[in-house]
């Protein structure tokens, strides 16, 4: 992306061009030229050269439609679509997005408050810087179909609602199905506008799609995806219900969020940032009810959105999919994914859909295909693959239910707790063998013995196992409205008691991101105590970088510049800069391994935070290490657990609810 991007303003109106180029300019933008009308775009383009384009939506002469429809077959170039907030207005920003548009804004009104002026601003500049680093490609003859499409299947989409079966609504919210959950931003009309009409008809799952759009967009996205599909669309309301075979489309300005009976719910809590929707908050909800039962599709977008919630997802044993950098128009929401090692199996790209890979092709078949290095060239459409793994969604985790572990898989585990001491058979096995099959799969094993065999005899394939195994992902001050919770409102009525410092632990600590969270709290809220951090971990190869306190730019997001400058170093790693705890806070965590199955755990401790952790073993294991968490907390101590996670029958076990996600060893 170029780092002042040029870009060109068409508007039939001279006051709204220079309402944008004011707003452009003021944001740093470089506007190098603008256009009166479409009919007068194509030889602007010519002379500037411009990185992106504004266009507006409804002109004379010629329509910003038919303007962008001839921009993209002859010179190709990233399109911002300025639109009014009408429902005309956005019927043809979703066509325009089809037509190949990176994204859509609101146009600014005329005059502008200084009130309002900074928030036009920020968006629009985002927007367009944004799009200056998209994949725009000459339209083809298959992408044209695309945003054509088959005569509307629907004679009226909206007026007319299709009852629900109270037996299928009930079976949903019962969670007898699994859910589908599609998250997109930047590109994500076109996209969705190209899988929506491979949908089965029958598909036996709910679908939940988040599109980042402006407020009045969202309902005509749905519309017109309900058109040309099999399945109904239809913009989420506060009455619907998750249903086989319906997609419920995020209304823009409100978070979807899911229920603990497995119901949608719209909330209205403020943006994330800036999103709202926000998909993490969609993905992190379903998590905790459809926990394996749910398969995540990432598809094009700017930014990191789903990466917190695939996180959630997966320590719950669901399954990712990641879009292919090839096929994105903004390769930042599958890439936070990829590289946080969340995605089960990305997506291959491609240009034509063949029918011989529709039959069986699903979620496992398509990582399949990657790991063996095929489908990256022609004969393989991305998004057909990803229609074709949510139609046998229904089929595959069922069938993963019906049927027990394979006698390989028990031969895998013994192997492997001889090998490196970790019992494998006390995780759920359902979740863990898919898992491990999974992992075979990527590794070129046909089945568990001989991925066995080259993990005996290959000490990298061994390392990459265990890492996979662990699931190592963590940040800085993860879910930073826990931590607010901890700083505002546990810690002080743990420090009420006369004591000389906090003597916290981190259970299953990872990397280290949340132990030198707690410890940054502990000394902030106490800064003459004498903390006590324990950290322990199974893991000995992220234990070795945990103590070494360093971590880089994606760890620290959630860090504000005043706990940066006080608590950590900044330093270069191989030109990337990387911030290192102070020896002050590095000097007060003992590291150690352990394995919590087996050992003894310490006592006395004011807080224990297990996240994500106690979420992969068997009922029996949690049921077990839950007892010995009370007893390792002293009287008022707090158990802190993850959001996917809760006790079950927990007042039976001693504990009282101390918050949503805090549980208290009474005094």
């Amino acid at each position: 992306m170029p780092a002042q991007p040029r870009v060109l303003v068409c508007d039939d109106s001279p006051l709204m061009r220079k309402v944008i180029k004011d707003l452009l300019t003021d944001g740093g933008l470089n506007v190098v030229g603008e256009a009166a009308d479409g009919a007068d775009l194509l030889a602007a383009v010519q002379q500037h050269n411009p990185d992106v384009i504004t266009l507006d939506v409804e002109m004379p002469r010629q329509d910003g439609l038919t303007a962008l429809g001839n921009l993209m077959q002859s010179r190709p170039t990233p399109v911002v679509m300025c639109s009014t907030l009408t429902a005309q207005g956005a019927r043809e920003s979703i066509r325009a997005l089809e037509l190949g548009a990176v994204d859509v804004v609101q146009k600014p009104a005329l005059r502008l408050t200084p009130s309002t002026w900074g928030v036009t601003r920020d968006e629009l500049v985002d927007k367009v810087r944004s799009a200056a680093s998209a994949n725009v490609r000459q339209s083809s003859a298959r992408q044209e179909q695309a945003a054509t499409l088959a005569p509307p299947r629907k004679a009226s989409p909206f007026t007319r609602r299709r009852p629900v079966s109270p037996d299928l609504a009930g079976r949903a919210a019962g969670n007898k199905r699994p859910l589908v959950i599609i998250a997109t931003s930047t590109g994500g009309p076109r996209a969705l506008n190209e899988l929506m009409p491979r949908l089965p008809a029958q598909l036996g799952c709910g679908v939940l799609i988040v599109q980042h759009m402006p407020v009045g967009f969202t309902r005509s996205l749905a519309e017109r995806l309900d058109q040309h599909s099999p399945i109904t669309v239809r913009e989420a309301e506060p009455t619907d219900t998750i249903t086989p075979g319906v997609a419920l489309l995020a209304p823009a300005g409100f978070h979807l969020e899911v229920t603990s009976v497995g119901s949608p719910r719209l909330s209205d809590a403020p943006p994330i940032g800036k999103l709202k929707p926000r998909a993490d908050i969609t993905i992190s909800t379903a998590a905790t009810v459809y926990r394996d039962r749910t398969l995540l599709v990432v598809l094009t977008g700017m930014g990191n959105d789903g990466e917190a919630g695939a996180g959630d997802l997966k320590r719950a044993g669901g399954q990712v999919l990641s879009e292919s950098e090839k096929s994105c128009v903004i390769y930042g929401m599958p890439r936070a994914v990829a590289m946080a090692g969340l995605s089960d199996g990305e997506i291959p790209p491609g240009r034509h859909a063949t029918g011989h890979h529709r039959s069986g092709c699903g979620m496992d078949a398509a990582r399949r295909m990657t790991a063996r290095g095929e489908g990256r060239g022609e004969g393989v459409d991305t998004r057909r693959l990803l229609a074709d793994a949510l139609e046998v969604t229904n089929q595959l985790i069922p069938a993963s239910r019906s049927t027990g572990p394979g006698p390989d898989y028990h031969r895998f585990c013994a192997g492997i707790q001889a090998l490196t001491g970790i019992d494998l058979g006390q995780y759920r096995p359902a979740q863990m063998e898919r898992r491990l099959r999974s992992h075979a799969t990527r590794n070129g094993s046909r089945d568990l013995d001989e991925y066995l065999t080259q993990l005996k005899t290959d000490p990298v394939a061994l390392d990459s196992f265990l890492d996979r195994m662990t699931i190592n992902v963590s940040e800085l001050f993860r879910n930073p409205e826990r931590f607010v919770e901890l700083e505002q409102r546990v810690f002080p009525e743990l420090l009420r008691s006369p004591r000389t410092g906090l003597k916290l632990w981190s259970a299953g600590c990872s990397y280290g991101a949340e132990v030198y969270s707690l410890a940054v709290l502990a000394n902030e809220c106490a800064p003459h105590a004498r903390h006590e951090l324990h950290a322990y971990d199974i893991d000995e190869r992220v234990l070795a970088r945990a103590k070494l306190g360093r971590f880089g730019g994606a760890d620290m997001r959630n860090v504000t510049p005043q706990r940066r400058s006080r608590w950590f170093v900044e330093e270069s790693l191989d030109g990337e800069p990387v911030w290192q705890a102070k020896p002050e806070l590095r000097s007060q965590i003992t590291f150690r391994r352990m394995d919590l199955l087996k050992e003894r755990f310490p006592t006395g401790m004011d807080l224990i935070a297990c996240r994500n952790v106690v979420i992969y073993f068997n009922d029996d294991a949690k049921t077990a290490l839950y007892r010995k968490f009370f007893d390792a907390l002293r009287p008022g101590g707090i158990l802190f657990v993850g959001s996917t996670e809760r006790i079950n029958a927990s007042e039976t076990m001693g504990w009282e609810k101390a918050g949503t996600f805090f549980y208290r060893r009474p005094l």
